[in-house]
C-alpha cells in the first residue's frame, strides 16, 4: 500500500511518516499541495492522508483535485483545528491530532476495510 501523507509541519510530517511505514506500508510525503498533486501525478496512491488546514488550498480542496488523478484512492483527513471551518464540511474520516501510533493504524484499516 502506498500513502501520501501532506502535512504543511516538517516536526509532524516526520513523526507521522515513522509511524505510517511499515511491511506492507511506503509512504510518500508532501508539505504543501503542489507537491501532492506532482507526486499524485506519477505515483499510484492508495491512501490520501491529507490535514484538513494546509497553507493556500485547504486539505478538502487538495483533496478533490487528488481524487482527480487517482479517483481509486481512499481519504483519511486529520486536523488539529477541531473549530475550523472546513473541518464540519469535509464529509470523510477525520483523526483528530494528536493521535497515536495505535489509533492510526486503527483509522487506516477501518478506511480500507471499508473500501
Amino acid at each position: 500500500m502506498t500513502i501520501l501523507l501532506v502535512e504543511d509541519d516538517a516536526d509532524v510530517r516526520g513523526v507521522l511518516s515513522l509511524m505510517l511505514e511499515g511491511p506492507d506500508r511506503h509512504v510518500v510525503v508532501a508539505a504543501n499541495a503542489a507537491e501532492a498533486l506532482e507526486l499524485a501525478s506519477y505515483i499510484a496512491i492508495d491512501v490520501f492522508l491529507v490535514d484538513i488546514v494546509l497553507p493556500g488550498i485547504g486539505g478538502p480542496d487538495l483533496v478533490e483535485q487528488l481524487l482527480g488523478l487517482r479517483p481509486t484512492a481512499r481519504v483519511l483527513f486529520m486536523s488539529g483545528w477541531y473549530d475550523h471551518p472546513q473541518f464540519p464540511d469535509v464529509g470523510r474520516d477525520v483523526l483528530q491530532k494528536p493521535f497515536t501510533r495505535e489509533q492510526l493504524n486503527t483509522a487506516l484499516d477501518g478506511l480500507l476495510r471499508d473500501a
